[in-house]
């Protein structure tokens, strides 16, 4: 069985391309998060910030169940944003409570069923309401797929999430951690989740910011060699108003990745 390997993530991805339809989307952002062009499911990169479409996060589940079910060992936690989303998948989840040690269910509102040894946590104040979370954390693999509705529509097959994956343990037992803080009123909301956004856009803003210089100075480097008008005194000049704007974007760095600007 494929589970006896160690998941990488193209292993994953092809889990994930068995349950997505033709018309499923998912779409790189840039550093405002805006979509920027759709993108094929296999290549997409883990810990890195994307939108995906309803059809896609359930995808995630089901690949994610699909391992777990194939281990059979280990702990998995799931938080769908309404309890209704669990009906249809009762069988599922009693699978996967007869196989693995531990499974939780995290949803806002009464399961339509209970299902033996399920540990069903209701989120009565809608505090992950607006999140889709399915991790699960076996003997030889884990993995995380935590995303966030970005729009307010009550249409499920409408919506539309931002968020990653992940195969890393310490960010998924953060995770974990900040799940059941903010569950228990001890955090308004999940934290690492937040601080790895915020570090999403600074690297794509970097990214940005430094392909836009060495533009700058490939054209610079070809002006001077052509060796007309253009000489090592403009290269100079050129090359000092480039690290002008890099410190100037240096200043910003504490604010970019969540801190404070430096005076």
């Amino acid at each position: 069985m494929r589970s006896k390997n160690v998941l990488t993530n193209e292993s994953l991805l092809e889990r994930v391309q068995e349950y997505l339809p033709e018309t499923a989307s998912i779409w790189e952002m840039d550093c405002a998060e805006n979509p920027c062009g759709t993108i094929p499911v296999e290549s997409l990169g883990h810990n890195t910030f994307l939108r995906f479409d309803a059809d896609t996060v359930v995808a995630f589940s089901r690949a994610v169940e699909d391992l777990a079910l194939e281990e059979g060992h280990g702990r998995f936690l799931a938080a769908f944003q309404n309890a209704d989303q669990f009906e249809g998948q009762q069988e599922r989840y009693w699978q996967l409570c007869t196989a693995l040690d531990d499974v939780q269910l995290i949803a806002t509102g009464k399961l339509p069923l209970k299902t033996d040894g399920l540990k069903y946590c209701e989120d009565s104040k809608a505090l992950l309401g607006k999140f889709w979370i399915v991790i699960y954390e076996g003997v030889r693999n884990r993995v995380m797929f935590l995303a966030e509705e970005i729009d307010t529509t009550t249409e499920f097959e409408e919506k539309q999430f931002t968020g990653f994956y992940t195969f890393d343990e310490k960010v998924i037992s953060q995770a974990r951690t900040d799940i059941a803080d903010l569950l228990g009123g001890h955090c308004p909301h999940l934290r690492n989740f937040k601080r790895l956004r915020q570090l999403d856009l600074a690297a794509k803003r970097l990214n940005v910011e430094f392909a836009r210089e060495n533009k700058k100075l490939e054209l610079a480097i070809r002006k001077l060699r052509d060796g007309k008008k253009y000489q090592s005194q403009h290269f100079i000049e050129d090359f000092e108003k480039t690290l002008q704007r890099l410190t100037d974007l240096k200043a910003h760095l504490p604010e970019l990745i969540g801190g404070q600007r430096t005076k």
